[in-house]
């Protein structure tokens, strides 16, 4: 996963050959977020990113986030697996943590 940061929101790129899951944090909401990553594709919602393909997470959706935030964005892959607990086994999840800028252009 590649993360480009833009004045108005991250684009997150799939340079890998599988489908990649994702999530975005404010990294301080972070300590106060009871979260996990999801372990079957309809639990994941539409959030996979295909092979090549490209996600835009815009600012203004990443809870708590503030201009200048630290972010951290998870991503991992969901491998069949029929002995898993809902039939597939994470492989991740990886972290990135990056700052936005502290200036943003927001709605474009």
């Amino acid at each position: 996963m590649t993360i480009d940061v833009r004045p108005s929101k991250l684009v997150l790129f799939n340079n890998t050959v599988d489908t990649l899951q994702y999530a975005v944090f404010e990294r301080k909401a972070l300590r106060f977020t009871n979260w996990k990553p999801c372990d079957h594709p309809r639990l994941c919602s539409d959030r996979g990113i295909k092979p090549g393909l490209t996600r835009e997470v815009p600012y203004e959706i990443i809870y708590h986030w503030y201009p200048g935030a630290e972010v951290i964005v998870y991503w991992w892959h969901l491998e069949p697996d029929t002995t898993a607990q809902n039939g597939y086994r994470l492989d991740g999840p990886y972290d990135i943590t990056v700052a936005t800028p502290k200036k943003v252009l927001l709605g474009i």
